[in-house]
């Protein structure tokens, strides 16, 4: 079994995305139980949205503007990290919100903020691991648990 750290509990969001919500529930499910296995203290927010990724890549820059707008505001106030199981969605929060909501917006500085506290799901476990929070040691009946799937 893993022995977990004592360090408190880290808050994390998942961002369940489109895909996920809609055509593969389960990776959200065995995502929030991989993170709880491992002592983070998981939440789902009940008002996200699409990243506005689809409407981006199609060149529909006002109507994926309004998605990051919603994902920025039901994010700013949610403490801890966000995981999300999806790296594209990761990259659109991160390298196109700022450029799309411009420089004068009065939510550019949450945007930045989102930007920085948001990772992709292996990201994050890589992050706890080279932090410390992710166990404080592995015996040799640690290899042989077997964890819930995640799949990509």
């Amino acid at each position: 079994m893993f022995v977990l750290s004592s360090s408190p509990k880290s808050n994390v969001s998942i961002f369940a995305t489109c895909v996920v919500n809609h055509i593969y529930p389960e990776v959200g499910l065995s995502t929030a139980r991989v993170l709880e296995h491992f002592s983070c203290k998981v939440s789902v927010e009940q008002n996200q949205s699409c990243c506005g990724q689809p409407f981006f890549n199609s060149g529909f820059r006002n109507e994926a503007r309004k998605l990051a707008e919603k994902v920025i505001e039901t994010y700013k106030d949610v403490p801890g990290d966000v995981v999300v199981p999806s790296g594209s969605c990761v990259s659109m929060i991160r390298n196109h919100y700022q450029e799309l909501i411009g420089p004068d917006h009065p939510l550019k500085s949450e945007a930045e903020n989102l930007a920085g506290r948001m990772f992709e799901f292996s990201e994050y476990l890589n992050k706890l691991v080279t932090n410390g929070k992710f166990f404080s040691n592995i015996n040799s009946n640690t290899l042989n648990k077997k964890l819930p799937d995640v799949v990509y």
